[in-house]
C-alpha cells in the first residue's frame, strides 16, 4: 500500500502529498521528492516517528498550514509497499500533530 495526504488549504496552495516505498520511505508531491527519508537517517522500510515532523517542517507553507489548518484527508492506496504498521505510525503523529483525519481506503471500492 502507499499514502496520500490531501491537506486544506487556501485555493492556491492546494497541498498534497504521497508516502511511498520505493526501496524506502519517501514523501513526494507528483513525481518531485520532498523528503527522502533514508538521507534524514531513517532507517527501514516503513515509515518511523518522526517522518511526517521532517515533511511538515519543510518550507514555510507547509509550517504555517501545520499551524493553521488542521483538517486532512488521508487516502490509503492498497498497491506499493507500505505496510500496516506505516499506517499506523502516520495515524497517530497526524493526531499528536492536532489534525482532524478523514481516510479514504480505495480497497472499499473493490
Amino acid at each position: 500500500m502507499h499514502f496520500t495526504l490531501v491537506f486544506d488549504s487556501h485555493e492556491s496552495h492546494d497541498l498534497s502529498f504521497s508516502l511511498v516505498f520505493t526501496a524506502a520511505p519517501v514523501w513526494k508531491s507528483g513525481q518531485k521528492n520532498i523528503v527522502n527519508l533514508t538521507k534524514e537517517g531513517f532507517a527501514g522500510p516503513y515509515l518511523q516517528t518522526g517522518g511526517l515532523k521532517l515533511l511538515l517542517d519543510k518550507g514555510e507553507v507547509l509550517k504555517k498550514l501545520a499551524k493553521d489548518r488542521k483538517n486532512v484527508v488521508l487516502i490509503i492506496h492498497p498497491e506499493g509497499h507500505g505496510c500496516e504498521k506505516s499506517l499506523t505510525i502516520i495515524r497517530q503523529e497526524l493526531s499528536d500533530e492536532g489534525f482532524s483525519v478523514k481516510e479514504i481506503n480505495f480497497s472499499d471500492f473493490e
